[in-house]
């Protein structure tokens, strides 16, 4: 393994098997990231409900592989809560789920670096040594600048970040520093936009630019629902 490989232990860096379980998604037209999550023994494939819009059962949803696209037939999707951007799917195929990961927000505080990952603009690094051919996502980081409740159980995370397209639908994450454990609690769904200028003197024209908060939604929620 390269040493850009070897992540050490540090306090907003995932561990290898969190990397591996997230897969780049292309539909329509509509580039994103999507990961997969075990619960109660069953693995679902989690994304945001924007990049799959449209997408009904017994569709084929296709992931990027070094071969080439990957279909998947989709044997349920549901968007378990409204107030969350947030689409859970299964699949006809098993993909890796790292085992270690939790989630929820144990130990997560105002202020805590987190970790989000994805394919930005649909780009990927190079497949990790056991990925079998399925490309690597980017990985960036912000802090928890605060959050709302938007219904009785539902609820939005701002970071302090810079998101990017094909972000959407990646997990959010952060390393628990009492006890080393990676803890995904949202999935990306975009970021807010401010207004911008371009151009010289006399000719400048006004354009909406990244902001720097990244808007991600409760993945606790959406799992609970579905039980």
């Amino acid at each position: 393994m390269s040493d850009v490989l070897k992540l050490p232990d540090h306090a907003a860096l995932p561990r290898i098997g969190l990397l591996e379980q997230v897969f780049r998604i292309h539909h329509a037209d509509e580039i994103g990231s999507g990961f997969t999550a075990e619960l109660n023994g069953r693995q679902y494939f989690v994304t945001a409900a924007h990049v799959v819009k449209g997408l009904e059962e017994s569709n084929i949803l296709e992931l990027t592989h070094r071969d080439g696209y990957v279909p998947c037939k989709v044997l349920e999707i549901r968007r378990p809560v409204a107030d969350l951007d947030i689409a859970i799917l299964r699949l006809d195929r098993k993909l890796y789920s790292w085992p270690d990961a939790k989630y929820n927000t144990g130990g997560l505080y105002l202020g805590c670096e987190c970790g989000f990952l994805g394919f930005p603009f649909g780009m990927s690094a190079d497949g990790l040594p056991d990925s079998e051919g399925w490309p690597t996502p980017f990985l960036k980081k912000g802090w928890l600048a605060g959050s709302k409740s938007v219904s009785n159980t539902g609820r939005h995370f701002f970071l302090d970040g810079h998101n990017n397209k094909g972000f959407s639908g990646g997990p959010v994450f952060f390393v628990n520093a009492n006890t080393g454990a990676t803890h995904v609690f949202g999935v990306v769904s975009g970021f807010q936009r401010e207004a911008g200028e371009r151009g010289d003197i006399g000719t400048r024209t006004e354009i909406m630019v990244n902001a720097g908060i990244v808007e991600c939604h409760s993945i606790m929620t959406a799992l609970d629902a579905l039980e």
